[in-house]
């Protein structure tokens, strides 16, 4: 399977516009950001009665205006129809949260990165060392779908089946640091996004003239 695109030339008209950003290179930058915040996020969860955890604390219920349907397809706290501590609870709303801003966060630069996907293209399509047509198109084609579906399934675990609040026994062993896999998967799902829009292109222009 293809390895992100690394940083290739731009085709831009001045000297400040040289070269363009490699694909992992913006998912690298999703992933530092995604998971400073998630630093933050679980500093609050563990020292809640600490200022920092109050003022976290404070953001997360005024920001649950904003991303409201996250909370909407979340539903709610189910823990097995038992008692529903306040960590718990709490930890149900961070998480929430952190999976929201996270996903906020790869989608723009996913956005972003829309004028870089010709390059990555061409650099994919290069790498890929091999000069036969059908060859080149079965690769991409094949791989476009692996990484799409990918995407597609880090993404329904990220969202619809999200099984850390969904027993007792999830509920009881939940720790802060759990809801490392947020971050994670979103880092995931932000590079399967970006390899499929590469390899997308090349699937189309295979075997045509430059």
């Amino acid at each position: 399977m293809p390895t992100l695109p690394t940083a290739t030339p731009r085709h831009a008209r001045g000297p400040r516009h040289a070269s363009a950003p490699g694909a992992g290179d913006i998912v690298l930058a999703g992933a530092v950001l995604n998971f400073c915040y998630y630093g933050f996020i679980i500093h609050a969860l563990a020292n809640p009665d600490g200022k920092f955890g109050g003022v976290v604390a404070t953001w997360v219920q005024s920001a649950r205006v904003i991303l409201a349907p996250a909370y909407l397809v979340a539903g709610r706290v189910g823990c097995g129809g038992a008692e529903i501590r306040p960590f718990v609870a709490r930890a149900w709303a961070f998480d929430v949260h952190l999976i929201a801003v996270n996903l906020i966060v790869a989608a723009v630069l996913f956005v972003a990165s829309r004028r870089y996907w010709t390059a990555w293209s061409q650099q994919l399509h290069g790498d890929s060392g091999l000069h036969i047509g059908d060859d080149r198109q079965r690769v991409a084609g094949s791989s476009f779908g692996a990484v799409l579906w990918g995407a597609v399934a880090a993404l329904w675990w990220l969202i619809l089946e999200n099984d850390l609040f969904d027993s007792a026994a999830h509920c009881r062993w939940l720790q802060p640091w759990f809801l490392f896999r947020e971050p994670l998967l979103t880092t995931f799902v932000h590079g399967c996004a970006t390899l499929a829009a590469a390899l997308s292109p090349a699937t189309k222009n295979v075997g045509k003239p430059p």
